[in-house]
């Protein structure tokens, strides 16, 4: 079998990237050893943390990567050469299969991907190391979006009240080299406005993704609504087969309640800021 390029999710927080990638990996495709509750590879998460890093951004307050000149640039893709082709860190990715695939992840032959939203602000980087990626995107309405937004940091905000680390560990870390610590909730997201704030720099960015690459631009609505269709897309862009049986199997998974659920609630929001988005 020839290498295999790697599949790249991307798209705004609570836009679907979950799902897509659940769909995926019931195909086959392995999207890492580990991962966390929302099907992200705590590998390429913490690397993708990494690089917003380096220009001062983070997920809910990114960052174009497309300004940097070519010395940052090369400084970036020098580093990650080292990190992916080191055996440790390419081992926390592959786990157990690092001991079958004794090789870079440029040179693995199986199918494989990963997801993470910043994906969105980092595939300008990743496009220069994996050049023949498949980028999927998914979109979903600014709205049901942003409420999904609120509701999961108004959880986090929850636990941040309580340490998750022992009182002796959690007094050090605000002084330890550690990003936010046990600090799991966003300070920057308040309200439905500031999510739609923050989706506007995804869409923009998503939007600056697909005149320069060759992206599956798929939305959450039409994958729920017309699975059909839009699976038959995803897999006929990845050059996949898939069965009646698992078409079937696929749709199990797919919940039509939350296709525009934003209109069984009244919200707060600022007109202007949804009218800036052309979804």
């Amino acid at each position: 079998m020839n290498n295999i390029a790697p599949i790249i999710i991307t798209g705004m927080h609570r836009s679907g990237t979950s799902l897509l990638s659940n769909i995926l990996m019931k195909q086959g495709v392995f999207m890492g050893s580990k991962l966390d509750s929302n099907n992200e590879s705590i590998f390429f998460q913490r690397i993708n943390k990494w690089i917003l890093s380096c220009i001062g951004s983070s997920w809910d307050n990114p960052q174009t990567l497309k300004d940097l000149d070519n010395e940052d640039i090369n400084v970036i893709i020098n580093r990650l050469g080292k990190a992916l082709n080191s055996r440790f860190s390419k081992s926390l990715f592959l786990g157990k299969k690092d001991l079958i695939y004794n090789k870079s992840l440029n040179e693995i032959d199986i199918v494989w991907g990963w997801k993470d939203p910043v994906n969105t602000f980092t595939l300008f980087i990743w496009k220069q190391i994996f050049p023949n990626s498949k980028i999927i995107n998914i979109n979903r309405h600014p709205l049901d979006v942003s409420t999904s937004l609120i509701n999961r940091e108004s959880n986090l905000k929850s636990k941040d009240k309580e340490s998750l680390f022992p009182e002796f560990l959690s007094s050090l870390l605000p002084v330890l080299s550690i990003n936010k610590g046990d600090v799991l909730s966003s300070f920057n997201i308040k309200n439905i406005n500031d999510g739609l704030k923050l989706y506007k720099k995804y869409f923009d960015e998503i939007e600056s993704n697909k005149n320069l690459y060759d992206v599956l631009d798929i939305k959450y609505e039409y994958l729920i609504m017309d699975s059909n269709k839009v699976l038959n897309e995803i897999f006929d862009y990845l050059d996949m087969n898939i069965s009646d049986d698992e078409y079937q199997d696929i749709e199990r998974i797919l919940d039509k309640s939350r296709v525009y659920a934003f209109k069984n609630n009244k919200l707060d929001f600022d007109d202007k800021l949804l009218e800036l988005i052309d979804y």
